[in-house]
């Protein structure tokens, strides 16, 4: 009995096998490896006389053992219907075993023929062998390769002829056989074959292959050889190393760490270096190390090598550089610490607390708002220090954030401080969630208003002084909305820009002024409902002249009123604000010559100074202004100018819809509501396009011709001067290379056009 040697590597000048050991001299395993083969033939023989007996007639007239053989047999079996003398092949059965290898589901063959089943290229290679056997009338034997999930897959295909009783071949039945590891082997025992008759080319290929991969590695890989005396010697780095260190590879060879490295940087390499060879494994570590002023950190794997005594020879490191990693980690971690810093020293209370209502985190603040320690309050409910009127309030809060999973914020509650008394607060919470989406705790800030809600207590009285000054603020809208209307018309770019922009700052000033005493009037105010409160306290009895007084202004009803009064001006204070910003954006004073510039802002701003005619009114609904901005870069243009060729298109088709609008009832305007679209687009980043299209009644084709002539207008005597649209052309073509076009159709509405470059051209 043979026993034979398969999974082999190769090490040094000696041959490994899996269960002994070969020198490259042992005649022995020559011996073997003839055996080897000698038995491979032999298996080889035994499956084509089983072939041959499986289609003897004994067998065939033995349905049942057939079956069982059919079954059980370990090598794939398929039968072939031969088709117009061998010109086609169809698929006819296939044994289990087959249907284990096949690498196509064998129920989507059956029935089919080749052609139907296989592509060409693979129809063509089959098709010669098969042609052959049924010409010869012999069994033709072959290897046939292909891939299967990329990887290389080698079959043994036996194909052998059945004949009728007119001795014409009908059927092909072929066993299969997966040979890939056997292919293997034979790739293996050519290796080793090579190897024993001293094939130096095929080492020296191998040698190059490995130093390919060794150069070729992306990390660092060194060499160091342990010598006898427990010294460490550099035996070579790959070129990863080299870059690593700025060392070039014949300059370390031979070398100590101590003549490489600093004297810390080698005491750490010959540390981990130690253990390695002290523990006899593999061993992992990260460290850093400065080189040259500059801190590298290391991922570096130590591998030790063994020769044939056991003794360990050489190490050889993988290293991995970790630099950027542990930047990122440091960045980590000052990260945190800062966000720790910040909540910890935030004015408010941060807090989070679990899905059973118990808090388990409370900034240091709570000691200074609510007089309690952080670490009192760990564990409680979060409603135990809450006043009871606003228990029921806090808990529908908790409630609905844990079901929705919405932030809430600005609730307001009393809470009980240390001394007992109870303050205003204001609470905002947000849920935690898992990886999965569900809510497992619950996160919070809580921010002192007490002062805040003093004040606004005490905001509840009026003055004529404050009335006096809303009307001032309501008269200034006005002006300022009659001169939008002048500058509409203004034909002088340059005027237009310094009138908005004076009168931007004009108005700046008063309101800004009102803004800013808004508080101190409420504070005030608040002083004197206060001392009237203290009257009315301890005076409960004044003289009939007072009591008629406080019935005639109607004293309970100035306190209501005031909130209400007070947040109608600071509305209006914000909106005046707003549109200041938009004229002084509008005008562009600041912009005289080319500048890049955002398109979609001076749309924008365009938009809020016409907001006044685009919203709802009594007779009409709100004009729908809907934007579709693409992508646009910074346009170089003159701002100001741009914005007024908006401003003109946009006020003639709010115009265009408000004719058409009057002279339509409500439902019909339902129906058709009057809309404004606005597109833009970048042209391969050379140029850029706005499109302004209204659904208003459309321009007739001998309108359009003179749409763009100085004082051509269609509009009524004293509506307009006719210069709006040739102004505009002028600007985007002239001062900006541009192009503007009107597209329209009676009955469709109107597109204007703007093409513009994203570059001007210098004289």
């Amino acid at each position: 009995m043979v026993t034979i040697y398969t999974n082999t590597t190769v090490k040094s000048d000696r041959y490994y096998l899996s269960k002994g050991i070969i020198n490259a001299n042992d005649v022995g395993a020559a011996f073997l490896l003839l055996a080897f083969i000698h038995l491979m033939k032999h298996i080889e023989q035994q499956i084509r006389q089983f072939q041959d007996k499986l289609l003897t007639p004994n067998l065939i007239e033995n349905p049942d053992f057939f079956r069982s053989v059919w079954d059980a047999v370990e090598c794939g079996i398929m039968v072939l219907d031969v088709l117009d003398g061998g010109a086609e092949y169809r698929y006819a059965a296939f044994n289990p075993a087959f249907q284990r290898i096949s690498v196509m589901p064998t129920e989507a063959l059956l029935g089919k023929t080749f052609k139907e089943a296989l592509p060409d290229d693979i129809v063509h290679n089959y098709h010669k062998k098969y042609i052959e056997c049924v010409r010869t009338g012999k069994t033709v034997c072959f290897d046939s390769q292909f891939w299967v999930d990329g990887k290389q897959t080698w079959w043994s295909l036996n194909v052998a002829p059945v004949c009728d009783k007119n001795l014409r071949i009908y059927q092909l039945v072929i066993t299969v056989k997966d040979i890939t590891r056997h292919k293997a082997e034979i790739e293996e025992r050519q290796f080793i074959k090579q190897a024993l008759q001293g094939n130096e080319e095929h080492f020296r290929n191998q040698e190059q292959f490995l130093r390919s991969i060794y150069d070729g590695a992306q990390n660092s890989f060194v060499v160091v050889n342990v010598l006898e005396n427990g010294e460490y010697q550099y035996a070579g780095w790959n070129k990863a190393a080299e870059a690593l260190t700025g060392i070039k590879r014949q300059h370390i060879k031979g070398k100590t760490f101590e003549e490489i490295f600093k004297p810390a940087e080698a005491a750490k390499l010959q540390k981990y270096h130690d253990k390695c060879v002290q523990q006899g494994i593999a061993i992992s570590f990260e460290d850093y190390f400065l080189y040259e002023g500059q801190t590298i950190w290391l991922l570096t794997q130590l591998n030790p090598l063994f020769d044939s005594t056991g003794r360990i020879y050489r190490i050889v490191a993988t290293c991995i550089d970790i630099s950027e990693r542990k930047r990122i980690e440091q960045a980590l971690q000052v990260s945190e610490a800062r966000f720790r810093g910040l909540v910890e020293n935030a004015n408010d209370i941060i807090f989070e607390y679990s899905a059973d209502n118990k808090f388990t985190y409370i900034s240091p603040r709570v000691i200074d708002i609510l007089g309690r320690q952080a670490s009192e309050l760990i564990g409680e409910d979060t409603t135990s220090d809450v006043h009871p009127e606003d228990v029921v309030k806090i808990v529908a809060l908790a409630k609905h954030v844990f079901e929705t999973g919405q932030k809430q914020e600005g609730i307001e509650f009393r809470i009980q401080h240390q001394d007992g008394r109870y303050i205003w607060v204001t609470c905002s919470l947000s849920p935690v969630k898992d990886s999965q989406g569900n809510i497992t705790a619950m996160q919070g800030i809580l921010r002192d208003i007490d002062e805040k809600k003093a004040a606004e207590e005490s905001l509840q009285q009026s003055s004529y002084e404050l009335q006096q000054k809303a009307q001032y603020l309501e008269q200034a809208l006005q002006q300022l909305k009659r001169t939008q209307a002048q500058l509409l018309q203004s034909e002088k770019m340059s005027s237009l820009g310094q009138l908005v922009a004076g009168v931007a700052h004009e108005i700046n000033n008063p309101v800004s002024f009102i803004y800013s005493n808004l508080e101190p009037a409420k504070i005030y105010i608040n002083d004197l409902l206060h001392l009237v409160y203290l009257y009315q306290k301890y005076y409960p009895n004044p003289v009939s002249a007072i009591t008629e007084e406080i019935e005639t202004i109607d004293l309970e009803f100035i306190k209501t009123d005031l909130p209400k009064l007070f947040s109608s001006m600071k509305m209006g204070a914000d909106r005046i604000k707003q549109i200041v910003l938009s004229l002084r954006n509008f005008s562009r004073m600041d912009e005289a010559e080319y500048k890049e510039v955002n398109i979609h802002e001076g749309i924008d701003n365009t938009l809020v100074i016409l907001e006044h005619r685009i919203k709802a009114t009594i007779n009409r609904p709100a004009i729908n202004v809907t934007k579709q901005y693409g992508n646009l870069p910074l346009v170089e243009c003159y701002a100001g100018q741009l914005n007024q060729v908006f401003m003109n298109i946009l006020s003639n088709a709010l115009d265009a819809l408000e004719e058409r609008d009057f002279k339509r009832s409500l439902s019909e305007i339902e129906i058709l509501p009057s809309c404004i679209n606005i597109l833009t687009e970048n042209i391969d980043n050379k140029y850029i396009c706005i499109e302004i299209t209204d659904n208003g009644s459309g321009i007739p084709a001998s309108v359009q011709k003179r749409l763009f002539d100085p004082f051509f207008m269609t509009k009524p005597i004293g509506k307009g001067t006719g210069m709006g649209l040739s102004i505009s052309y002028q600007i985007v073509t002239e001062k900006h290379n541009g192009d503007l076009q009107c597209v329209s159709s009676p009955g469709q509405g109107t597109t204007f056009v703007i093409k513009i470059p994203v570059k001007q051209r210098r004289p």
